[in-house]
């Protein structure tokens, strides 16, 4: 089986994208490349709550104008992307799997998690700033 691999490039510009949407006053409870179940590719994961607040069409507006307005240093697109709410149970089952293993203590409010710029097997985290886990 083919499996893609994460390529410096890509973690790159995904940084460059999350630093862009914070500088725009975007809430992000956790950012992070997956490694799909498949096995072949990776998606960007953006956790915000304006997933609930707005919905995710307005979300995924947001985000896709601002990869317009980078251009040329962002070498992804929206279909890459996936926003998901952090209430949604996936996320909420990877939160409690890294709460077990005593990583993403939080640093106070307004700070970033206990980790960022992590590397997992199947992750590559940006920011990890979610609620506790229910």
């Amino acid at each position: 089986m083919h499996q893609a691999i994460l390529v410096n490039k890509s973690i790159d510009d995904g940084a460059r994208l999350v630093e862009a949407l914070e500088q725009n006053d975007f809430p992000i409870t956790a950012a992070f490349w997956w490694h799909l179940e498949d096995g072949t590719s990776w998606r960007l994961v953006i956790v915000s709550p304006l997933v609930d607040r707005e919905g995710p069409l307005r979300t995924y507006g947001r985000i896709s104008n601002l990869i317009s307005e980078l251009g040329n240093s962002v070498h992804f697109g929206i279909s890459d992307i996936s926003v998901i709410s952090p209430s949604w149970s996936p996320f909420r089952e990877l939160q409690r799997e890294v709460k077990s293993a005593g990583l993403g203590r939080s640093s106070g409010p307004g700070q970033h998690g206990g980790f960022r710029d992590t590397v997992f097997e199947d992750y590559y985290i940006y920011r990890w700033n979610p609620e506790p886990a229910a």
